[in-house]
């Protein structure tokens, strides 16, 4: 990465006194093309890279004086200096013990700075560290909360939404209020009809499938948070003592159309109000997303567009503003990878092209053949390689007429590169992947596997959420000694294997038949 953008948002001057606006989401709106610096302050911040700092993630948090971003897989946070973009500190508490969190999804920085809240959906819980990686305390998700990105509702709470999905649909609030030192829950009732999701599930021979908008549900203005609940017609602003005032109104009910069309704001600023749409569909064979259109209410002229956002620095580059804003001051802040600042070196303008231009051929060639290491590694990680004997012992267990699924802790864009690359589909029956479920524990999506599927259970596996997952639902559990866990990770297996051919051996010999 060479470095990030500060989309920072500032007003327009016009009237903010409006009529309740309403949005046809069956509009075909005509279009408006804008360009970025006539309504936000852009703010680029070259990223030093070294050895020790080298950014595969993404921007979680901008802060007055620092930036957080992350290299998920990796378990690692960044922090830079928002001046100077040099490197501070380098944090990695990726674990499963009781101070440690698994995936690090979500960072984000309290106001003064001093404590780091990340949200680790695989293990139900956000915990809390100062800026050194210090441990200091654990917030748990209530029990079968699905917690996505945390907002400074005030000096004690987080404001966030409970994602939907097929696990808590028994939920009626989406939204709801998170103490910062306890994790104690308080509600915030929207009205609407009849409960719609907007997740898609879809279930086949081969597994589960799901779709899920990338929207945030929930965006600020003006001191407001503006909700927008998908089984509701209007939008409200939620003001900070609670009172609920209707902010837009969507048409048709979102109760009567088939599929549905979603409406979610984004970036609101005194000016404009960009949305998107998001139609209820999805094609799972060709791994599309659903559909969406970019809209915006112009309040100056009273009228809504399809909209288009350009870069001045960046000729053809468009931004998405579909977001919440970060905070009162920054809208959104992206990556700049260097790669595409490399193939788009003459079309950059502004500050952009000047920055680039503070770089020599050499560093431009270093930056090139560090992009090249770093996707040779990406490239690597990617396809990942089967342990001796693996491909021997799933198609012996194939062949005996033993059923083999996959559950792993992962994303469903990434098990499908590993079906795809593996063959896998030759193995295995069905694959579950807690990125499907909103990323809860293995131990609750086992439980369904053992719902929807009869017969004697084994789980193998090699860490300590195989082994707990396991435990939990009374069943077997073989530990892989040969794998990436610590061997500590293991205790409460029942029986330990050193290599995947010792299976052939072991589970004959456990099973009843």
């Amino acid at each position: 990465m060479l470095g990030a953008i500060l989309f920072i948002l500032m007003g327009c001057g016009v009237d903010k006194s409006d009529s309740l606006i309403t949005v046809d989401v069956t509009v075909n709106y005509p279009k408006k093309e804008l360009v970025l610096q006539d309504f936000m302050d852009v703010e680029y911040i070259p990223l030093e890279t070294t050895d020790e700092f080298v950014v595969k993630g993404k921007i979680t948090d901008v802060g007055k004086d620092i930036l957080v971003l992350t290299n998920v897989r990796q378990g690692e946070i960044l922090i830079f200096d928002r001046s100077t973009g040099k490197g501070l500190k380098k944090i990695n508490r990726r674990g499963q013990g009781p101070e440690e969190y698994i995936l690090p999804f979500n960072v984000h920085l309290n106001k003064e700075e001093d404590e780091m809240f990340v949200n680790d959906g695989p293990s139900s819980k956000i915990q809390v560290y100062d800026l050194d990686g210090n441990y200091k305390r654990t917030i748990p998700y209530k029990q079968g909360a699905l917690v996505t990105n945390l907002y400074d509702y005030d000096e004690n709470h987080f404001l966030s939404q409970n994602v939907y999905s097929p696990e808590n649909e028994s939920s009626s609030s989406t939204f709801f209020l998170l103490s910062t030192q306890d994790g104690s829950w308080t509600d915030i009732e929207l009205p609407y009809g009849k409960r719609i999701s907007p997740v898609i599930v879809k279930r086949a021979a081969d597994g589960i499938y799901a779709s899920v908008p990338g929207n945030s549900f929930i965006s600020s203005y003006q001191g407001d948070w503006i909700l927008s609940e998908p089984s509701a017609d209007t939008i409200y602003a939620h003001r900070p003592n609670g009172d609920l005032r209707p902010f837009m109104v969507r048409t048709p009910s979102v109760q009567t159309m088939t599929p549905e069309v979603f409406l979610f704001p984004g970036v609101l600023t005194d000016r404009y109000y960009f949305m998107q749409t998001v139609k209820k569909e999805c094609d799972f064979e060709k791994n599309d997303k659903m559909p969406t259109v970019d809209l915006i209410y112009d309040r100056q002229e009273k009228k809504i567009y399809h909209s288009i956002v350009h870069n001045a620095d960046f000729d053809n580059r468009e931004e998405d503003l579909s977001v919440c804003a970060l905070n009162e001051e920054v809208a959104f802040a992206v990556s700049l990878d260097a790669l595409s600042l490399i193939e788009g070196k003459g079309k950059l303008k502004g500050q952009l092209k000047e920055i680039a231009a503070h770089l020599s051929d050499t560093q431009w060639e270093e930056f090139t053949t560090g992009i090249k290491i770093a996707a040779a590694e990406m490239a690597d990680w990617s396809k990942g390689r089967f342990f001796p004997g693996v491909v021997e012992v799933l198609r012996t267990f194939k062949e005996r007429g033993y059923r083999l699924f996959i559950l792993s802790n992962c994303s469903n864009e990434y098990i499908c590169i590993q079906r795809n690359l593996f063959d896998l589909d030759r193995y295995f029956t069905a694959y579950f992947c807690s990125g499907d479920y909103g990323w809860v524990p293995k131990k609750d999506i086992l439980k369904l596997i053992k719902k929807e599927y009869s017969g004697q259970f084994i789980m193998v596996g090699d860490r300590l959420q195989d082994m707990e997952a396991a435990n939990a639902q009374h069943i077997l559990a073989i530990g892989c000694a040969y794998g990436y866990g610590d061997k500590d990770e293991l205790n409460n297996a029942d029986i330990l294997i050193y290599q995947p051919m010792e299976l052939l051996t072991v589970i004959p010999k456990v099973l009843k038949y």
